[in-house]
């Protein structure tokens, strides 16, 4: 008799710890449902911190007094120094003034290239993040509709930049090698027009036809150039203009592909081509900004 009440003693125990394991079990299961189910709600309303970095360029703002001029550039590397307005270049003998006008905006398109590249890679970083930060999705958001598109792929295509000598050539070309009226009264070096009432702008009337053209009025030379580099990013028909650039970087070649960047069509395109060549511009497309002032942060 006793020894069958050990045996159902028994047997009733192991009955009690499977129920118990199972329990266990379940709960372990319920408690990891839940996580599931707060762990997004808690890294939406608290993850703002990304743990991504970039490199940023510890620029120094200058103005140029009257009479005054840039920093001489005596190397490859380049200080990022952003000028806010051009010296004074008209009275210049024609190669001071054009080595005069390339060291005040060549450090200016260095710190833009620099910086939009930093923006495409942490772009491409947090595409590749399984769940980015609140901050992150707000970031990507603003550049897809910055950029007006869609997924990445995209993006990057138009967040890559081209090289030095096609921006100085057209900087040129647009401001008289910045002795232009335009140039001097809007610090719009790239000819960029303005179809926004509400935004700074200039107007002047073409002779002959009496047409007005409005230009978009820039608070400093960094500005126009950054905001250069937008237009072509963006700018449909710059579209053949993105793909070549990614496939090449003869500028010679570029430059073809931005007939549309002038009502000259072809003829802007043969400018752009012998200013390139005739003042051997393709000289400062291996120029880059000095490494010494480059600093690590947090890129949000």
């Amino acid at each position: 008799m006793a020894r069958t009440e050990s045996r159902a003693a028994r047997t009733k125990a192991a009955s009690v710890d499977r129920v118990s394991k199972l329990s266990r079990a379940v709960l372990a299961l319920v408690a990891i449902a839940v996580i599931l189910q707060i762990a997004p709600a808690y890294i939406y309303w608290f993850g703002d911190i990304s743990s991504l970095k970039i490199y940023e360029a510890a620029t120094e703002k200058r103005y140029i007094d009257q009479g005054g001029a840039p920093e001489p550039i005596e190397s490859k590397i380049v200080k990022p120094i952003a000028y806010l307005n051009a010296p004074q270049l008209k009275d210049l003998n024609s190669s001071e003034r054009k080595k005069r006008f390339i060291e005040t905006i060549l450090p200016s398109i260095l710190i833009v290239k620099h910086k939009r590249e930093q923006e495409r890679l942490l772009a491409i970083a947090i595409a590749g993040k399984f769940y980015p930060t609140r901050l992150e999705r707000r970031f990507m958001r603003d550049l897809f509709e910055g950029y007006r598109v869609k997924n990445i792929d995209d993006l990057s295509l138009k967040m890559l930049t081209h090289p030095n000598s096609v921006a100085i050539a057209q900087a040129a070309l647009e401001s008289a090698w910045g002795t232009s009226n335009v140039f001097l009264e809007t610090n719009n070096m790239f000819g960029v027009w303005s179809f926004n009432i509400n935004e700074p702008r200039h107007m002047i009337v073409v002779r002959g036809n009496k047409r007005q053209i409005f230009f978009r009025r820039y608070d400093s030379i960094y500005s126009s150039i950054e905001d250069y580099f937008k237009v072509v990013a963006i700018g449909k028909a710059f579209e053949g203009f993105r793909k070549a650039r990614a496939e090449s970087n003869d500028s010679i070649n570029l430059v073809g592909f931005l007939e549309a960047y002038s009502v000259q069509r072809k003829e802007y395109v043969r400018k752009l081509r012998y200013v390139i060549e005739s003042n051997d511009l393709t000289r400062f497309d291996d120029y880059s900004l000095d490494k010494e002032s480059l600093f690590l942060k947090a890129a949000l």
